[in-house]
């Protein structure tokens, strides 16, 4: 089970640089948050949010967190 640090930590990350307000979604408990990809981000925040249970899904071009 996620926690609620997790992922209000990977969202932060993910909502520095956003131009669209309606970017997170969830399915089947899932959490998908729209974002910068792992290319526009440093090193640093990709490893942070793989620490935080956040991985990037490469079809949906997301970022993704199962709760």
């Amino acid at each position: 089970m996620a926690s609620f640090r997790d992922i209000v930590d990977g969202i932060e990350i993910l909502a520095s640089d956003l131009d669209d307000p309606n970017s997170v979604c969830a399915e089947h408990d899932v959490i998908y948050a729209h974002g910068r990809s792992p290319d526009k981000l440093t090193a640093g925040e990709v490893d942070r949010l793989d620490d935080l249970g956040w991985t990037w899904d490469k079809t949906l071009e997301c970022w993704s967190h199962f709760t």
